[in-house]
């Protein structure tokens, strides 16, 4: 998948090894305030733990066709 790159960040697909960080700002209402309603606060670990699993077996999808 490809991959942009500015001067300070890269946007990429999500990584399993993702979830902490994602966990980090999913709570953070200064953050998710910014956000489509897909990550209300606050969010149970396993809302997160759903959300990046239905977008890696997307992307897994994705790549096996």
């Amino acid at each position: 998948m490809p991959r942009i790159l500015g001067e300070r960040m890269m946007l990429r697909e999500y990584m399993q090894e993702d979830l902490p960080h994602m966990r980090q700002w999913v709570n953070d209402p200064e953050i998710v305030n910014q956000l489509s309603d897909i990550f209300l606060f606050p969010q149970t670990v396993n809302d997160t733990e759903g959300f990046l699993h239905a977008m890696l077996e997307k992307k897994e999808n994705k790549e096996a066709l």
